[in-house]
C-alpha cells in the first residue's frame, strides 16, 4: 500500500483537535439526565444534615432514577 492509498483509507478531518474532540466526548456523557440526577442528588444528600427534609428527597429522587441500584 502506498503513501496515497493510506490517505484515501483514513477519516477525513472534521478540523477539530484532540483537545476539542475529548471536551465534546466528556460533555455528552456530563450532559445526560443520570449524570446531573447523580450531582443533585449528591449534593441534596451533602445537605441532609443541615436540611432534615432533604435525606427523604434524596431517597425519592435516588429511587425514582434507580440511582440506589447504581452506586
Amino acid at each position: 500500500m502506498d503513501r496515497s492509498d493510506a490517505a484515501r483509507d483514513r477519516h477525513p478531518s472534521d478540523g477539530r483537535g484532540a483537545l476539542e474532540k475529548s471536551v465534546e466526548a466528556v460533555n455528552q456523557v456530563v450532559s445526560r439526565a443520570p449524570f446531573f440526577a447523580v450531582i443533585v442528588a449528591d449534593l441534596m444528600a451533602s445537605r441532609a444534615n443541615d436540611e432534615p427534609d432533604h435525606g427523604d428527597a434524596v431517597r425519592r429522587l435516588r429511587g425514582a432514577t434507580g440511582l440506589e441500584e447504581r452506586h
